[in-house]
């Protein structure tokens, strides 16, 4: 049976767990709710994470269980955190189980950063006091299919815009600069990610306001670059480069 990894990167989150089976424990139940105080909110109960996350990239988790002050024995209430592993349980004789990740008492937040090391779906469970278990999932998949791919889009009027949007297939440096026509005046122009370099020879000596934007990216990350302009009559052709190796480019666009 296909065993799936995953990697827990904080001391503070095993601290004092076990990691003994728990299959004679009640099963999920989804629509059960904790048994906690009245006074407490809903809102206080917060299971914060990325439900969709790139294989081999850490991603941040923060649980926050809330306390209970009221009941009986005026005690706090438990809490628990399992992930459902595929594989040899040492303990059971059954392959697949619910290991337990955290356990102890309300009031506690636990942040975490976890890397799954292979592509699926990964079943978690979690709950507060006496109630039954609120179950969730993590996807995990292959981010590692982009492609090289540079767009352009013109919207034309008496005040045009242009938006540019560029994602690479490997992380690095990476220079995206092209041009408005004659006669364009840029009022507004932006990037997310990239710097504008004003200094550059290519933007001094040019009579066709063209902007040169550079910048370290990440793998699949969205760059864009927003710029507003009147006058003129469209833009020029845009290139994206790392070093003298071309990975987009977009031909020039007409307001006419």
């Amino acid at each position: 049976m296909k065993k799936i990894l995953f990697v827990l990167m904080s001391a503070i989150l095993f601290s004092g767990c076990s990691v003994d089976s728990v299959e004679s424990e009640q099963l999920i139940t989804a629509d059960a709710k904790p048994s906690i105080s009245a006074e407490e909110d809903a809102a206080s109960e917060m299971f914060d994470f990325e439900g969709v996350v790139c294989q081999g990239v850490a991603s941040d988790y923060c649980f926050t269980f809330p306390q209970a002050t009221a009941g009986p024995n005026n005690k706090d209430t438990n809490v628990m955190l399992q992930i459902y592993v595929y594989g040899d349980d040492p303990n059971s004789d059954e392959d697949d189980y619910w290991e337990q990740v955290f356990k102890g008492e309300g009031g506690t937040e636990v942040c975490s950063d976890w890397t799954f090391d292979e592509v699926g779906t990964y079943e978690i469970r979690y709950k507060i006091g006496s109630g039954g278990f609120t179950e969730d999932v993590i996807v995990v998949e292959d981010c590692s299919s982009c492609i090289n791919e540079l767009n352009a889009e013109l919207t034309c009027g008496e005040v045009r815009s242009l938006n540019l949007t560029f994602t690479a297939e490997e992380a690095g440096p990476i220079v995206i600069q092209g041009g408005l026509t004659r006669g364009a005046e840029i009022n507004s122009a932006q990037s997310n990610v990239l710097t504008q370099n004003l200094g550059h020879p290519s933007v001094v000596n040019s009579n066709s306001s063209v902007t040169r934007w550079e910048g370290d990216i990440e793998a699949c990350e969205e760059v864009t670059i927003a710029i507003e302009f009147t006058g003129g009559n469209g833009i020029g052709d845009w290139s994206a480069k790392r070093g003298e190796i071309e990975l987009g480019y977009t031909a020039e666009q007409s307001c006419e």
